[in-house]
Parts: C-alpha cells; sequence; structure tokens
C-alpha cells in the first residue's frame, strides 16, 4: 500500500479559479483549493465562494488502473455528495472513449459518455454528456506546462465550458503543481 502512494512519487498543488455565478445577480464566484496526488490518487480541498456563500468541498478520486478510475465529491455549496465510476477506452492514438456511471449518494445513477483527445501541443480535450431527462453537456481543455524545470513547479490552466439545461456556465482554473518526481529526476541528473 505504501509503495502504492509513493509509487509516481507525490505531487502538491494549489489553485485558483473563477466562473459564472449559478444564481443571478451574483458576480463571478471563485474558489481556492489545495490538495496532493500521484499516478494513482488525487485529493483535493476546496474552499469556495458561490452565490454569495463560502463553502468547503473535499474531492478524492483514485486511478487503480489506467482505464478505470473513482471519484467521490463532497460539494458543500449544493450539498452533494456523488460518486462517478468511469471506464476509459483507447481506440485511436490519442483518442479515447468514456464511459461513466454517475450516483448521487449512491441513488440515482446516471450514465454519460464522452470522448477525449490527447494533444502534446495543446493539452487534453474532453467532452462528456448525459442524455436523460437533464441535458448536459461538459467541455474541458488542460494543458500542462513545466515552468521551473529544476524544482519539477508546473502551471496547469484549465478551460471548462458547461452547457445545463440551455444555461452556459464558464470556468477558468489555474493550477500550480509541485511534482516530486520531476524535482527528484532533475537532481539526480546533476
Amino acid at each position: 500500500m505504501f509503495k502504492l502512494l509513493l509509487d509516481g512519487m507525490l505531487a502538491l498543488f494549489i489553485s485558483f479559479s473563477v466562473r459564472t455565478a449559478k444564481i443571478e445577480p451574483n458576480p463571478l464566484d471563485y474558489q481556492f483549493a489545495f490538495g496532493v496526488e500521484n499516478k494513482y490518487f488525487m485529493s483535493d480541498f476546496e474552499y469556495e465562494r458561490e452565490n454569495g456563500l463560502l463553502y468547503l468541498n473535499m474531492i478524492n478520486e483514485l486511478y487503480p488502473h489506467e482505464k478505470l478510475s473513482f471519484s467521490q465529491k463532497y460539494i458543500g455549496a449544493n450539498d452533494i455528495d456523488s460518486q462517478t465510476i468511469t471506464a476509459k477506452q483507447p481506440f485511436a492514438d490519442k483518442h479515447s472513449v468514456l464511459l461513466a456511471l454517475n450516483t448521487q449518494a449512491w441513488r440515482d445513477a446516471k450514465i454519460l459518455i464522452g470522448y477525449r483527445l490527447d494533444l502534446k501541443e495543446f493539452g487534453n480535450v474532453e467532452f462528456s454528456s448525459n442524455f436523460t431527462d437533464r441535458t448536459i453537456i461538459d467541455l474541458r481543455l488542460k494543458k500542462s506546462f513545466l515552468v521551473v524545470k529544476d524544482y519539477g513547479l508546473y502551471l496547469e490552466p484549465l478551460i471548462v465550458y458547461n452547457l445545463i439545461d440551455e444555461k452556459v456556465f464558464w470556468q477558468a482554473k489555474v493550477r500550480l503543481k509541485l511534482d516530486f518526481n520531476t524535482l527528484k529526476t532533475a537532481n539526480n541528473k546533476k
């Protein structure tokens, strides 16, 4: 178990994001987050202002296999306790399809389908939707930049576009990550 936690070493991150307020006429909502991650897991603690109030969120994700992931999210702003199991299947170079089962408090299961394209130059482009009683279209663009090579410091911008029941929501996020694996590799070369 300890080897699993340290495999690929560990990274610490902080992030800041702004997004469209879900209840108008509030100004843009914002969120601060910090957490840890490695090849197999990510734990993210978020402090956000949504709809004029402050909330604490917690998100945990497990990646036991490169094609399978599980996430548990508690979103305080909406009192959401959400679980998602996602299977990813590559079908061509840099292309993959996603199939996810999402539940709320282990009930009310919904299936989401998605597509992901990994472009080294532009980052990851991901599209997903569930075509049930509530139409949700989610489009994400994420890119990681190594900004300080010898210290394993990455800058990771993320743009998210959501269409939920014909209403558009935007989110812009920037994450600063200190990757100990990159740091260790850089120090071993000296």
